[in-house]
């Protein structure tokens, strides 16, 4: 019990404290910036530009999903899997290939001039974040009642029973990921910068660069505030029916339920499917677009401009601390997922702390954990590569804490309960847990990885000088650097993003299921 006291511990320290200790650095003096017209003026263009990639990303994710899940389109795995890719990659890429692709291609200096606005921004990340209604639809629907999809598919054309019957089910999972999507385009940093536009994230940026750590504090805490409130009105709307079907809380299962094996239903036909057929295989195309800009671009690299050791040293950096990061918040998760401590006060704050370490401003996580960190005692960490894995496992805790979660409710009662008569502890039990759900957990950690990979705004906070991850290491090259070796490196990660990818989806899906 105490190794799980001291777990829990850890991550108060990890995930709570980064979020509370920029507060000590706000003065009166710094909340000046609050008072200015100019401020609020770029917090609404801010607002106005994640409302837009929301609503279009919403639109495009969500049709998707009802389509790919439900209707007769012709390679809808392999479309599904092409369609959510870009998630698992750094929106700046995305920019970066879609510019790439538009010099490839010749388009007038005029057209490409447009990518670099808010309109640019604004359908970089609507393709960047569509897969989030994608991949929570698909798992709404997964869950819908049969027997209200039978009498929809009964009682009304196959159109009727697709937007009438089976998109209201998916509401609270549409609801949260909307909420994602927004707070995940306000708080976007690499994107907005690469394209040269204004918003309140470069400006909290721009602030912790120089050293004005209070005003950072204080910029970002609207934005924070922002994110909070639409959480507790989307709460209010939806009820708690979102937080199991997404997968945030451990939905109630029947004790003596029997597993019974899906009954087979042949995918829905919708007037002109062959029209809908090819304007999903058009759209899954599209978002894979900006790789093939970079391949082009990638295929004018000369051998001398680009040594091996380069793209090796680089990759060593970006995968050594999010492997650490990875190991490290899996042990935390599981520790918080026993039940003796899951109950408890502590767990459940550090739970909040995580769904608000997601969604929160880059820079003000950076803030907290310089602060913390940046001492004579723990100088091992703060210098070396170890402050990025702290970051990586602070900005996606939600992922292992819920995932861990998720994973071990599987568990069978009669195994748990036997080694509790067995006399065994509470950490034996997690551990035979753990070796039980050893494929799934390393699943997950690889998906951990990859998120970890993706990731700009925390790299580029906390990296040692000398030690640039990837996506860093990309975007200083892009500045004044060969276009051809820029894009190498860019495929560089994308192949290692599609290896991890295919790992973890081969531990993970040890039950196939059926789309």
């Amino acid at each position: 019990m105490a190794v799980l006291a001291l777990a829990a511990a850890l991550a108060f320290a990890l995930y709570v404290l980064p979020l509370l200790l920029p507060l000590r650095s706000i003065s009166p003096a710094s909340v000046a910036p609050l008072a200015l017209v100019r401020y609020w003026r770029l917090f609404a263009e801010s607002a106005a530009l994640a409302a837009a990639v929301t609503l279009i990303g919403g639109a495009l994710g969500t049709t998707y999903g009802l389509l790919l899940s439900r209707t007769a389109i012709v390679g809808r795995r392999a479309l599904l899997l092409l369609h959510i890719f870009p998630l698992f990659i750094p929106p700046v890429l995305i920019a970066l290939g879609v510019v790439d692709l538009a010099h490839a291609l010749q388009i007038s200096p005029s057209a490409v001039a447009t990518l670099y606005s808010r309109t640019g921004v604004v359908v970089v990340l609507s393709f960047a974040l569509a897969p989030v209604f994608t991949l929570l639809v698909t798992l709404a629907l997964a869950d819908v009642d049969p027997g209200l999809e039978d009498s929809a598919r009964v009682l009304a054309r196959p159109a009727t029973a697709l937007w009438g019957g089976l998109l209201p089910l998916t509401r609270p999972a549409i609801g949260f990921a909307a909420l994602l999507v927004f707070a995940l385009a306000m708080m976007e940093l690499g994107v907005p910068m690469f394209l040269r536009v204004k918003t309140v994230s470069g400006a909290v940026f721009a602030r912790l660069a120089t050293s004005q750590h209070g005003e950072a504090a204080a910029l970002a805490l609207p934005m924070l505030a922002l994110t909070v409130l639409l959480a507790l009105l989307q709460r209010r709307l939806s009820g708690h029916l979102e937080l199991a079907s997404v997968g945030l809380r451990k939905a109630p299962v029947a004790k003596t339920r029997a597993r019974v094996a899906p009954l087979f239903r042949p995918p829905m036909r919708l007037r002109r499917q062959r029209l809908i057929t090819a304007l999903c295989w058009l759209g899954g195309l599209l978002s894979a677009a900006p790789i093939v800009g970079l391949a082009l671009v990638a295929a004018k690299l000369r051998s001398d401009h680009l040594a091996a050791g380069v793209i090796v040293a680089a990759v060593g950096h970006s995968l050594r601390p999010a492997l650490v990061a990875a190991v490290a918040s899996l042990a935390i998760g599981l520790a918080l997922s026993h039940p003796m401590v899951a109950a408890r006060p502590l767990p459940r704050l550090i739970q909040l702390a995580a769904l608000l370490a997601l969604v929160c401003p880059a820079a003000l996580l950076g803030q907290g954990h310089s602060m913390l960190w940046n001492h004579s005692g723990t100088a091992a960490v703060y210098d070396s590569f170890l402050i990025v894995s702290v970051g990586y496992g602070a900005h996606y805790a939600l992922i292992a804490t819920r995932g861990c979660a998720l994973i071990l409710a599987q568990t069978p009662r009669a195994a748990d309960e036997a080694a509790k008569v067995l006399g065994a502890t509470p950490l034996t039990r997690l551990a035979l847990a753990t070796r039980l759900h050893a494929r799934r957990l390393l699943g997950l950690g690889l998906l951990f990885v990859v998120f970890c990979l993706r990731d700009l705004d925390s790299a580029i906070l906390h990296y040692p000088p000398g030690q640039e991850p990837l996506t860093v290491r990309i975007v200083t090259l892009e500045a004044n650097g060969d276009p051809a070796t820029v894009a190498t490196l860019a495929l560089a990660l994308v192949a290692m993003t599609a290896l991890l990818l295919r790992s973890s989806r081969a531990l993970l899906g040890g039950e196939r299921r059926q789309l």
